[in-house]
C-alpha cells in the first residue's frame, strides 16, 4: 500500500463516514445575464437522476436528463422543473450550454459521461 505522504494523514473508514463533507458549490457565468450557483451532486443523487431520465423503454431521455440536472444542481436561485423547462424554451442555446457545462464541471461529470452512463444503465437489469 505504501507509506502515507508526508503532511497527510491516512484516513480511517470511521473518519470517512463520520464527517461528511459539504458538496462543492461554484458560481457559473451565464453570458451577459449574470451568475448562478451550482452544487456538485452526490453519487446517489447522480444515479437517481440517471434512473429518472430513462424512459419506459430503458433509453436515456437526454432532454429529461438536462432538466433534472439543472433542477437538482442549481441552488441559487432554486428552480422548479417547470421553470427549468421554460428556461430551456426561452434562453439562447449558448447560455443553456454554459449552464450545462458549469453543472457538469461542478458535478465531476467529464465529457462523455452521459453517453457512457446511457450504455451502462442500458446494460443493467
Amino acid at each position: 500500500m505504501g507509506d502515507p505522504v508526508p503532511g497527510r494523514e491516512r484516513l480511517s473508514a470511521e473518519a470517512l463516514v463520520a464527517a461528511p463533507q459539504p458538496l462543492h458549490e461554484e458560481d457559473v457565468q451565464i453570458g451577459e445575464k449574470g451568475t448562478i450557483v451550482v452544487r456538485a451532486l452526490s453519487r446517489k443523487a447522480r444515479s437517481e437522476i440517471m434512473r429518472a431520465a430513462r424512459g419506459a423503454d430503458g433509453e436515456l431521455d437526454e432532454e429529461r436528463l438536462d432538466l433534472l440536472l439543472v433542477h437538482r444542481a442549481v441552488v441559487d436561485p432554486a428552480l422548479t422543473e417547470e421553470q427549468v423547462a421554460q428556461l430551456f424554451e426561452h434562453w439562447d442555446a449558448n447560455d443553456v450550454d454554459a449552464l450545462m457545462q458549469g453543472i457538469l464541471k461542478a458535478a465531476g461529470m467529464l465529457p462523455g459521461f452521459v453517453r457512457e452512463s446511457a450504455v451502462r444503465f442500458r446494460e443493467e437489469p
